[in-house]
């Protein structure tokens, strides 16, 4: 816990929190704070309820919102970077878990929620204000607005970290494996950096709902190779949130032995190039380097073990759907609310 607490009185503070005689000891205590909801499966309730006495611990020390949110910012930020650690810190001591990134975005998400809803405190004045400081201070600028959310390869994610961050210094950011979620206060900049990506406002402050639908967008941003808005594909986000028990039935329903069989890949793949090609057989045959001939051939075998015609708008419908489907399965999906850890 020293440790964290001098990572954290090492970074940039706010103004009112430098050099306080109470600052090592409040950072102390949030931290505890996180690390212990870290540690545990708690309620979306249980969480606001632990910071909400958090934000009430910082008002009594004189910190205004602004102040308070940009603190749990800092936390965040250095219990991330603790995820790369051989043994990162965790509220039961040596021999705990290692800290879940997934995790700490889904309390990060209800930390943001928990300060929009917390009173704004002004911090007295000992005398009267100069012309500099008469402007109001927009205690909400540090505010999650909208949400980010893409899977870079793994060697491309480091770069593409380092460009979003520089085009996007205030974004909150969250790393799991290559999956990556950030919110920022406006639409991001420059988020091409970091593939196809999913975007979506963050509605009514609800940020857990906000990065769970980003999270959704980016498996569809993946597949069809551009990037989603949540907006534009409501439909087909209902669809890749069914659980992944219902996802992976209706994919056998569709691909049959196509999708339960490791010799036919090469035949799922097939499929998937000549959808992506709008049935094109010539350009599809030159993107899997063979000839026309083999191409119609496994065309016929596909058609032979799912019972799909892709002629049919339906069926095609259906198996493009089920492809995407498998893509999702293949990737793993964030965590559906109110689901156990672990499941």
């Amino acid at each position: 816990m020293d440790a964290l607490t001098r990572r954290v009185l090492d970074g940039p503070l706010p103004v009112a929190v430098q050099g306080s005689p109470l600052a090592a000891r409040l950072i102390t205590a949030d931290l505890t704070a996180w690390l212990e909801t870290l540690a545990r499966d708690l309620s979306d309730a249980e969480i606001a309820k632990t910071f909400t006495q958090r934000f009430a611990a910082h008002a009594a020390a004189g910190l205004v919102r602004e102040d308070a949110l940009c603190l749990q910012h800092t936390y965040a930020a250095v219990l991330t970077r603790t995820l790369g650690d051989p043994a990162p810190p965790c509220a039961d001591g040596p021999g705990s878990p290692p800290i879940d990134a997934a995790h700490l975005t889904r309390i990060l998400a209800r930390v943001i929620a928990v300060a929009e809803r917390t009173p704004v405190l002004v911090r007295p004045s000992p005398g009267p204000r100069t012309p500099r400081d008469s402007t109001p201070r927009d205690a909400s600028h540090r505010t999650a607005r909208w949400c980010v959310a893409a899977s870079c390869s793994a060697d491309d994610i480091k770069p593409a970290l380092r460009a979003f961050r520089a085009a996007n210094p205030d974004a909150l950011i969250a790393v799991t494996g290559v999956h990556v979620t950030a919110f920022t206060t406006c639409p991001p900049t420059d988020a091409a950096v970091l593939g196809p990506h999913g975007l979506v406002p963050v509605d009514k402050g609800d940020t857990t709902r906000a990065a769970r639908r980003a999270a959704l967008a980016a498996v569809i941003a993946r597949y069809y190779g551009t990037d989603v808005k949540d907006e534009d594909a409501t439909p087909l986000l209902a669809a890749v949130d069914l659980p992944a028990t219902e996802r992976e039935a209706y994919v056998v329903r569709c691909l049959g032995a196509l999708h339960t069989m490791e010799r036919n890949r090469h035949l799922l793949q097939t499929l998937a190039v000549y959808l992506a090609h709008s049935q094109c057989t010539a350009a599809a045959a030159r993107s899997l380097f063979i000839h026309r001939h083999t191409l119609a051939y496994r065309l016929r075998t596909i058609a032979t073990i799912t019972g799909l015609d892709l002629d049919a708008p339906f069926d095609r419908m259906r198996a493009e759907m089920a492809l995407l489907l498998s893509d999702a399965n293949c990737w793993g999906m964030p965590r559906r609310r109110g689901a156990s850890r672990g499941h």
